[in-house]
């Protein structure tokens, strides 16, 4: 039995250091994911960790809306791009797929760049790439604050993403491994491609986006994600994002759109802390210190963090 391990802790409050465990699934995705990780960790390549959507003091809907506003600055004064939009400390799904949508021409495909991303300054692109980050950021943020005025579940998630890490692609044997339920702490494959899945387009109710820029998720990186939410589409929500996909011209029983998510592991949730508990917890840290993988209990390899794309931009 393979096993993933993190370690959470406070720089600030060494006593707040606590660990989590995962237990990897026995399906193909898992299978080829968890020695991915473990290449990636062997290899010494950095995974950035990113908390979204918990209520901390460390976030605010006015320090992301101020990074995401020096992403902007950055690439205007490099001359090649101009975005005229800036954030205001609010947050609106109509500005976050314009931002969206400029992010998806300056970056390009992960397989064939666009031109002015090849052409710009590695500041810029840093800057670019933080567009993206900022805009989920402030995204998932609103909805948690909205979430916490209503009593209603928001989506926290931690979210760990490289650079020019190996990419293949996801068979099809996969595609019965999709499913749009969501159990707390579940870890999934990262969408790690430019562009938004169905489903998302359907949220996130996007005209901006170019047809071209949604794709099912086709690739396989050591990248995951951790969902610290419970989340299934009620019969109403599906019957309406089913209705969106026949107005589109697709199918929805069609197992190529690869609806919903892979999961790849599951939470040990052994603690005995309420998820509500362990939520506050982990917002009180936001820092991963530790990521380990253990077959059978002996540890393969620590995989080497670095500081997330937000507190970089934040320190520049």
């Amino acid at each position: 039995m393979q096993t993933l391990e993190l370690e959470f802790e406070n720089s600030d409050r060494p006593e707040s250091r606590f660990r989590l465990q995962w237990q990897v699934l026995p399906n193909l995705p898992a299978f080829h994911w968890v020695k991915l990780l473990a290449r990636i960790g062997h290899s010494r390549k950095l995974l950035y960790p990113r908390f979204t959507g918990f209520l901390s003091p460390q976030k605010s809907l006015a320090s992301i809306s101020a990074v995401l506003n020096s992403c902007i600055e950055r690439i205007n004064q490099e001359g090649l791009y101009s975005i005229p939009q800036r954030a205001d400390g609010k947050f609106t799904q109509e500005f976050a797929n314009e931002i969206h949508h400029h992010f998806e021409l300056l970056r390009g495909r992960f397989e064939q760049p666009a031109e002015i991303y090849m052409r710009s300054s590695e500041r810029v692109r840093r800057a670019i790439l933080g567009l993206n980050h900022c805009i989920h950021d402030l995204e998932s943020l609103s909805r948690a604050i909205e979430a916490q005025k209503s009593k209603a579940t928001s989506a926290a998630a931690l979210i760990f993403e490289g650079e020019n890490l190996p990419r293949y692609k996801l068979p099809s044997e996969a595609e019965s491994d999709f499913t749009m339920r969501i159990e707390y702490g579940d870890i999934f494959l990262h969408y790690g491609q430019i562009g938004k899945t169905w489903w998302e387009v359907f949220l996130d109710a996007d005209k901006e986006i170019f047809p071209e820029a949604i794709l099912p998720l086709n690739v396989l990186t050591g990248e995951f994600d951790i969902c610290f939410y419970d989340f299934k589409p009620s019969a109403d929500l599906l019957h309406r994002f089913h209705a969106f996909l026949i107005q589109q011209g697709q199918d929805p029983r069609h197992p190529a759109l690869r609806l919903g998510y892979v999961p790849v592991a599951k939470l040990d949730r052994s603690t005995g802390l309420s998820p509500e508990s362990l939520n506050h917890k982990i917002a009180q840290t936001l820092k991963v210190s530790c990521i380990q993988v253990f077959d059978r209990g002996q540890l393969i390899v620590d995989v080497p963090l670095q500081q997330s794309f937000f507190e970089e931009m934040s320190s520049v």
